[in-house]
Order: structure tokens, then sequence, then C-alpha cells
């Protein structure tokens, strides 16, 4: 039952909106042949069912087909041009969005869809000429005349903007979009004394509206007048204590006045409503890890707000590593590789854990870890080339040359250009090949190395040393010594 409504209705757009048919000339008057309707008819509609399941390349033939037998079917090419926007070709959406307004100007459909797809394009100022003729066509909708004050306001022309919108607003009256999009504009402009006073108004005329509250709190704040930001803060909370975005532009608030006793009660809060989403308390937590001056007098407090969410999140590895990223800034190494092991054990697919925990391992000049680890890793990220990076290096470290060569010169081949990781590889390289007394090779890859950073003093160091110990290149040697 549902296949046969929705053909039926598919049958009723095709009639509705097309001129079916392939044109003969006759006595100069356009005839339509019915075998031709007919092929076009079906053809129309299975191209608009087609559309409907996704199905966008049949229903790009069928659409073409049609336009072969009618080319002068705006609705066709109107079609053509919508899927060409949903599949990202917007060349070709442009083109047939062109020819469907040239063969019907007074369809508001196609201009619409013309404007917009001039907009994908990036072309502003086409889309604004388009949109004024769409306006000038339909002077009493005012969904149309606010889209097309936005987009003065994205092309930054402020002062035609705020005229478009002051009329909206003696038209149709003063609403929450112009309240919000005029304050926006004299935010950017710096208007404080215009900000300030849209957004009253709009508090008087919505005094129960919580976001006006929080955008007159948060300009108050950017402009340093904490106090009354405070006081804004209070009455968006009383009106809705449970508000997320102004708890969280509270938490801000604090975090950059600094009151960091306060940014810790609003953190727990966070962590401790329910009605948050997780990944919203674990960005909140990375917000503070990552503020230093914040964590630098507040670990206590940071590791007291981490240990609540770990509280009913004990098997997130999101949360682990926020634990072990925590015991990284604080120079507790040995759990922090406690908790990146348990991450990659649960994770295993995830290639930045894995060289998080290398990193650490690495620090703690734990080398025996990497290399027992490199094999699994090697399963897991066959084309990452830090893995044969960190397995040649722990393998250097442990004395296995020949295993360190394999690893290092396997892993090369997926650098893909990039200088600081051929880098690595290079020094590695020159070191590993010098152990093995292969000196042709240990002096071309130092040379190698020293061809993309000249300056590298450790190369520098390590090179000339050892050119001098076996009485080589001493010229050579002793001018890398004195860089």
């Amino acid at each position: 039952m549902y296949r046969i409504f929705v053909i039926l209705c598919l049958s009723f757009l095709c009639f509705g909106c097309s001129f079916f048919g392939s044109i003969t000339r006759k006595n100069n008057v356009e005839t339509l042949l019915d075998n031709k309707q007919i092929e076009y008819n079906y053809s129309f509609t299975e191209a608009t069912k087609q559309k409907i399941f996704g199905n966008y390349n049949q229903a790009i033939n069928l659409f073409y087909r049609c336009s072969v037998i009618n080319p002068n079917s705006a609705a066709v090419y109107y079609q053509l041009s919508d899927i060409f926007s949903i599949t990202g070709d917007k060349s070709n959406a442009l083109y047939f969005a062109r020819l469907a307004v040239k063969l019907d100007k007074k369809n508001d459909w196609y201009m619409l869809n013309l404007a917009h797809v001039y907009q994908l394009n990036d072309k502003i100022d086409s889309t604004i000429y388009i949109y004024k003729k769409i306006v000038k066509a339909n002077p009493y909708k005012y969904d149309y005349q606010f889209n097309f004050s936005l987009l003065y306001v994205r092309n930054n022309q402020f002062k035609t903007a705020i005229k478009l919108l002051k009329k909206l607003k003696k038209n149709y009256g003063f609403n929450k979009e112009i309240a919000v999009t005029l304050y926006k504009i004299y935010e950017i402009r710096n208007e404080n004394k215009n900000a300030i006073k849209i957004l009253l108004e709009a508090i008087k005329k919505y005094p129960e509206e919580a976001h006006f509250y929080g955008l007159l709190a948060e300009h108050y704040a950017s402009t340093g007048e904490n106090k009354i930001a405070l006081e804004y803060y209070d009455k968006l909370l009383s009106i809705d204590p449970e508000n997320q975005k102004g708890i969280l532009s509270l938490f801000e608030f604090y975090r950059n006045v600094p009151d960091y006793v306060r940014t810790s009660e609003i953190a727990k809060k966070i962590i401790n409503n329910e009605n948050f989403q997780k990944d919203i308390k674990i960005e909140t937590l990375n917000t503070l890890l990552n503020d230093k001056f914040y964590l630098n007098n507040n670990k206590k407090e940071f590791k007291e707000v981490l240990e609540l969410l770990l509280t009913g999140n004990s098997t997130d590895v999101k949360v682990h590593s926020l634990y072990a990223e925590y015991y990284v800034k604080v120079d507790s190494l040995v759990r922090a590789k406690e908790e990146y092991l348990w991450n990659i054990k649960n994770l295993k697919i995830n290639y930045e854990e894995w060289e998080k925990l290398f990193n650490v391992l690495i620090s703690l000049e734990d080398y025996t870890t990497i290399y027992n680890l490199s094999k699994e890793a090697a399963s897991n990220f066959g084309e990452k080339s830090g893995v044969y990076l960190f397995k040649g290096m722990a393998a250097y470290q442990l004395g296995k040359y020949e295993d360190a060569l394999v690893a290092l010169n396997f892993g090369l081949k997926y650098v893909n250009n990039s200088k600081i990781t051929e880098l690595q590889f290079f020094t590695f390289l020159g070191e590993t090949y010098n152990a093995l007394k292969d000196y042709k090779n240990s002096d071309l890859f130092f040379e190698k190395t020293l061809d993309i950073d000249k300056q590298n003093i450790f190369v520098l160091n390590n090179y000339s040393y050892y050119l001098a110990e076996r009485g080589d290149k001493m010229d050579l040697a002793l001018e890398y010594s004195r860089k």
C-alpha cells in the first residue's frame, strides 16, 4: 500500500511541475507526441523515486533521458541541480540551476535553489543578486527577507544587514532571531552600547529566556565587567538552574578570572550532573588538564574531579586517557604507563594511544617493553612509520642492531614525505650502522640527516666524535665539532 501511495504522489509531482513530451513544430505551435509524453512521464516519475531512495546515478540517467525528450523542462534541470548539490558536484549543480531559472524565472523554488548553489560555490555576490529578485517578487515573506539580511552579514556588509534587520523589526515586530543577529553584528563591530541595548530589549520582551541573560553575562565578562557578568549569570541560573550552556559558560568565566576554587566547584557540578553527556564532562576536564596555570596550583582538586568521573566510567578508555595524561603532566610516568597499557589492551585499534604509551616508555627508558609490544603494534598498524621507528630505537638501545636495521629500513617507506620523521629514521640508521661498524652507510645516513637539518646538535656531536674516534675525515670532524 505504501509503495502504491508513493508512486501516485510521484506521478502527481511529475504532472504538477513538468512540461511533458518531445517537441515538434507544426504551424509554429509546439505539440507533444503521445508516445514521447508517456516515456517522459515514466522516466520523470522513476527518476524522482530513485532520487528519494538515494540511488542518485540511476536518477541522473533518467533525468538526462527526460532532458533529451524535452530540453525545455525547467523541472528536470532543477532536479539535476538538486542531486548534484547533494552529491557535492558544485559545478554541475550550478550549471543546471542556471538552466532551470533561465527557462522559468518566476518559480521561487528554482530561484532559491540557484541562490543556494551560488552560496555553495562561495559566490556570495551572485547569491545576494538572486535573493534581491526573490525578495522583490515576495515582499511579504519574512523568511526570505531575514535570510537576505544574513547574506549581507556573511559578506561583512554589516550596515546593510542592520538596515534590513531594523526594517524587519519595524514591519514584523521584534523577535529572538532578529535580536541575536543584531547583537552578533554589534559585537563584531565592537559597538558595546548597541550590543547591550539590544540584549536588554530582548530580555524585556522575553524575561524567561535564559539565553539572553547568558549572552549579556558573556558580553560583560568579555569587557572585564565581571561583577555585572556574575549578576546576569545568577539571573540565568535562577530562571533555569539546569541550563547546560549557562553552567559551562560560568565554568569558563571562573577559569578565566581566574577563580580556581569556583572553577573546581563548577567542574564537580558538571561531573555530578546526570544531564550532561559524558563527552562534555571529559572535554571539561580536558580543558582543565591543558590549563597549566590551573593544574600547577590545583593538582589535588583536579584529581578529586577526575576520580568523580571515574565513578561509573571505570571501563571507559577516554577516562583512562585523561588519567594517563594527568600522570604525564605531574611526572608520574609509571602510573601513566599503567593507564596506557590498560587502554591499548581494551582499545587496540587506536594508534594515538600506542604512540603516547611508547613516548612514556622512552622517557622511562623501558626499551624492553617497547620491543616486546612492537610486534603487536605492527600487526595493528602496519602502515604507520612510527611503529617501526619505535621498534628500531628500542632494538638499538637493547643492542639488537640487526633487528633495528630491519625495522628502520622497512619503516622508512611509510614516512610519506615528513622531513621530521625522515630525520629521525636517518639519525637512528646512522647510529645503528655505526654500531655495526658499517661506516660507509653510517656516514651516508648522518649526511642525509644534516642535509635536512644542518644545525642538528645531536648528529653534529656524535658524527664528529665517531669520525675522530676512527681517525677518518678529520677536517670534517673538526668542522662539525666546532659547529
